[in-house]
């Protein structure tokens, strides 16, 4: 019996599944941004302002940083799919399976001598 090593490549989805638990921690994330985005902006002068405003920017360049890497990402990926070329994956069996030998690497050796 021959089973195949490599499973094949199913099609990737457009959309990634997304759970409800993960909608709901999005949405609080951006509740607390936006109330400190207030608090940044109209908040009372002192402390609690330029605290709000500190982490706005420090949101602000996670967010810069992350785009910067998604389009490097997207870019070298973009460069990567023009030189690619499709192989076939060799449908070697398992060296489990029964009825079948596993690859030899090493000559076998002379045990007569």
């Amino acid at each position: 019996m021959n089973t195949p090593v490599v499973e094949p490549v199913e099609p990737s989805r457009l959309l990634p599944r997304v759970t409800f638990r993960t909608l709901f921690a999005i949405t609080t994330l951006g509740a607390l941004l936006a109330a400190l985005g207030r608090v940044a902006g109209f908040g009372t002068a002192g402390n609690t302002r330029a605290i709000a405003v500190g982490l706005l920017v420090a949101v602000g360049f996670l967010a810069a940083c992350l785009m910067v890497f998604a389009t490097f990402y997207l870019v070298a990926w973009l460069i990567s799919l023009m030189w690619y070329r499709a192989t076939e994956m060799p449908n070697e069996g398992s060296p489990f399976a029964e009825d079948q030998l596993p690859p030899q690497i090493l000559p076998p050796r002379n045990r007569q001598s």
